[in-house]
């Protein structure tokens, strides 16, 4: 008998500390974190990735910062690089990425210059809510979600920089199988 009520007692608390892992946002909480998100003015770090590129290309990429056709700030950025292989391809693949971490203002555009004199340009950018739940939870964050590279739009939320004429490798493998 008393047994069964530690066990009765055990499962009761358990439940009522689970029910406290629960949290749902409210209607109101949303949308002032929606709001907030929407009119953001700034971020503090931004993810970028160069593809097709050869590593001489893109050991060293420079970045201005150009608010009303003037530039306000310079800077490096240098790139982690992996050298890939895909199965059954022979060309080898070369990406990089780097994390500007410094307060990008979302209204300025980033022109990246590469040191094979290819330039893109990084503008309108606009942050975006971004739903994230647990098995418990209700969350959201604000993240990057839409952009343009030389004046083509994009909402992939991803800054994918790739070098002109470039053709993944598996790409190109798939459509020669077709």
């Amino acid at each position: 008998m008393v047994r069964n009520m530690r066990t009765f007692l055990l499962m009761t608390l358990v439940l009522l500390s689970l029910n406290g892992c629960f949290s749902k946002w409210s209607l109101q909480e949303k949308e002032q974190f929606k709001s907030e998100c929407e009119s953001s003015q700034t971020t503090d770090y931004l993810s970028v990735y160069f593809e097709g590129f050869s590593y001489a290309e893109i050991e060293k990429i420079e970045v201005k910062q150009v608010r009303d056709g003037g530039v306000i700030e310079t800077f490096f950025i240098y790139p982690d690089i992996r050298r890939f292989k895909h199965e059954n391809i022979d060309e080898l693949s070369i990406m990089g990425s780097a994390t500007i971490r410094q307060e990008i203002y979302l209204a300025d555009s980033y022109h990246f210059t590469l040191s094979s004199e290819q330039s893109f340009v990084l503008g309108e950018i606009k942050m975006i809510v971004w739903p994230q739940y647990t098995m418990f939870s209700e969350g959201y964050g604000c993240r990057l979600g839409e952009f343009s590279i030389d004046g083509v739009k994009s909402d992939s939320g991803h800054i994918n920089l790739v070098k002109k004429g470039y053709k993944d490798p598996l790409k190109k493998a798939y459509e020669e199988k077709l």
